[in-house]
């Protein structure tokens, strides 16, 4: 009998950017960027509005 290892996730994407990137993707939907300097300020909207905790357990 062969075992096969099969990885619940990528090794290219952690459970850590899983985390991140859902929410971020969540905050950017339906929001439509003139150029990126608003992109930009988005991003620093969306990082300053998550608490400690939310990177905190993220990262757990």
């Amino acid at each position: 009998m062969k075992l096969c290892h099969i990885l619940s996730y990528s090794l290219d994407f952690s459970p850590t950017d899983y985390h991140f990137f859902k929410h971020l993707n969540n905050f950017l939907t339906n929001k439509l960027f003139q150029n990126e300097d608003v992109v930009k300020v988005a991003f620093k909207e969306f990082s300053n509005s998550k608490t400690t905790d939310f990177y905190k357990f993220g990262v757990m």
